[in-house]
C-alpha cells in the first residue's frame, strides 16, 4: 500500500497520495448532499466503510485526472476515522445527531446514519418553511415573479445560490392572486439609500472591480457592499465563495453562450487540467470577440480597451433610464474590472497587480498565471454576458 498521510484543518482534510496532496472538503454543502444520496444508492458498495471511502473520494477538491475512484482502496481505517472526526467538527448539527446515536456500536454506520438523520430533519424544516411562505408571501407573489422575469439573471447573481433549488417549489406552491392583491404588491416601496450611501456603495463595487472581482453567485447579497483595503484580503474573502459547486454553476451558465461554446469548453478543460495560462488566453479572446463582433459593419473595428470604451456610454444610458440601482452597481463593477485588466502597458513598462490582457496576449508577462486569475476571468465573462442580455434584450423593451 502507498504511503498516505493526513492532516486535519477546519472544513477540510488534506490527504497525501504518492507524495501529492489533495484537499477533501468536510463541510456538508448542497454538493455533498448530492454526493451522499448517490453513494447511499450505490448498490455496488456493500459496507458503510466502502460508502464513506467513496464519499471521501467524491469530495476531493481539484481532482487530478490520474486520481480515479479506484484509489478508494488506498484509504485505510485511520484516514476514515480522521475524516469522520474532521467532518463532525465542521458540522455541528450532524455531530449532535452522531452523539444522539451512541447506541450504534459500528462507528461507520453511526456516522452514515447521523448524516441521513440531519438530512431528514432539514427536509422537515424546509417543508414547514414553505408551508408558511405560502401564506406570508402570497400577497407579493405576482410582483416577485414579474421582477424575476425581467431581471432574473441579474438578481440571481446577488442572491446566494443555495436558495435556487427551492425557487420552483415556491412558484408551484403559491396560488394566483386577485387584481386587488396585484395592486397591493405594486404599491410596495423599497427603502431608498441616501446619495452618500449610494456613492459609498458604487465606490465599493468599483474597488472590487479594480481587484479583478465581479459578482459571485455564491456570495451573500451584501458581499460587495464593503471592500477590503488590500488585494490580498479581497482575494482571500472572494475565494471563499468560489468553491467547486459555485464554479460548476458558472461553467454551466457559460455553456449557454452558443456562439463560443467550443472555446468555453476548451477553457474549462484547460482550467480543470490546471493549464491556467492557456485557459486565460482563451477567456481573453472570448471577451475581446464580444466587443469586436458588435462593431461588424463599422468602417473601423476597435479592439481591447478602445472597444470596451465604445460601449460604456450607451450601456450606462440604458441602465440609468431604468433607474435600477443594482444594475448601476453591476455596471460600475464590470466596466471598472474590464478597464483594469485591459489597461495600457505604457510599452510594457508599467507594473500590473492583476493579470493583464496586453501583457499576456503579447507574450510579455513574467508572472505565473494562477487558478484565481482564471476564476476572475470566468466570473467576468459570465457577468458581461448577463449584463449584455439585460441591456440589449430586456432593458431595450420600454
Amino acid at each position: 500500500m502507498q504511503e498516505i498521510k493526513i492532516v486535519c484543518k477546519q472544513s477540510n482534510v488534506t490527504i497525501s497520495i504518492n507524495d501529492k496532496e489533495y484537499l477533501v472538503n468536510t463541510f456538508f454543502s448542497f454538493g455533498c448532499f448530492e454526493d451522499y444520496i448517490n453513494v447511499d444508492k450505490d448498490s455496488s458498495l456493500k459496507t458503510y466503510e466502502e460508502k464513506i471511502k467513496k464519499f471521501i473520494m467524491l469530495n476531493i477538491e481539484d481532482v487530478d485526472r490520474n486520481l480515479t475512484i479506484e484509489n478508494v482502496n488506498m484509504i485505510d481505517d485511520k484516514i476514515v476515522n480522521l475524516f469522520i472526526s474532521s467532518f463532525l467538527d465542521s458540522n455541528n448539527n450532524i455531530k449532535a445527531c452522531y452523539d444522539d446515536l451512541s447506541s450504534i456500536s459500528d462507528k461507520n454506520l453511526r456516522f452514515w446514519t447521523s448524516i441521513k438523520k440531519e438530512i431528514d430533519m432539514e427536509s422537515i424544516k424546509i417543508g414547514e418553511m414553505f408551508s408558511e411562505l405560502q401564506e406570508t408571501i402570497a400577497p407579493v407573489r405576482n410582483r416577485i415573479l414579474e421582477l424575476a422575469e425581467t431581471f432574473g439573471k441579474q438578481i440571481s447573481k446577488t442572491i446566494s445560490s443555495t436558495i435556487q433549488p427551492f425557487i420552483e417549489s415556491i412558484r408551484k406552491g403559491l396560488g394566483k392572486l386577485g387584481e386587488s392583491m396585484v395592486e397591493l404588491a405594486r404599491s410596495i416601496k423599497i427603502p431608498e439609500l441616501s446619495e452618500k450611501e449610494k456613492l459609498e456603495r458604487i465606490n465599493s463595487y468599483k474597488q472590487w472591480g479594480l481587484y479583478g472581482w465581479t459578482s459571485i453567485s455564491n456570495a451573500p447579497i451584501s458581499f460587495f457592499n464593503n471592500c477590503p483595503d488590500t488585494q490580498l484580503k479581497a482575494d482571500k474573502e472572494a475565494l471563499i465563495y468560489c468553491n467547486k459547486e459555485s464554479l460548476a454553476c458558472t461553467f454551466n451558465a457559460l455553456k449557454n453562450f452558443k456562439k463560443k461554446k467550443k472555446d468555453i469548453n476548451e477553457a474549462i478543460k484547460c482550467f480543470n487540467s490546471k493549464y491556467y495560462k492557456g485557459c486565460a488566453l482563451i477567456l481573453f479572446s472570448i471577451i475581446d470577440s464580444i466587443f469586436i463582433t458588435k462593431q461588424i459593419g463599422n468602417d473601423e473595428i476597435l479592439t481591447g480597451a478602445k472597444a470596451i470604451k465604445l460601449f460604456k456610454k450607451p450601456f450606462k444610458k440604458r441602465i440609468n433610464k431604468k433607474d435600477i440601482f443594482i444594475l448601476t452597481l453591476s455596471y460600475y463593477n464590470i466596466f471598472t474590472c474590464l478597464f483594469e485588466i485591459f489597461s495600457d502597458t505604457n510599452n510594457f513598462k508599467d507594473k500590473k497587480n492583476l493579470i493583464n490582457r496586453n501583457y499576456l496576449d503579447h507574450g510579455m508577462t513574467n508572472k505565473v498565471i494562477r487558478k484565481k486569475d482564471c476564476i476572475k476571468l470566468f466570473l467576468l465573462l459570465d457577468n458581461i454576458l448577463e449584463l449584455l442580455d439585460l441591456v440589449e434584450n430586456k432593458l431595450s423593451k420600454d
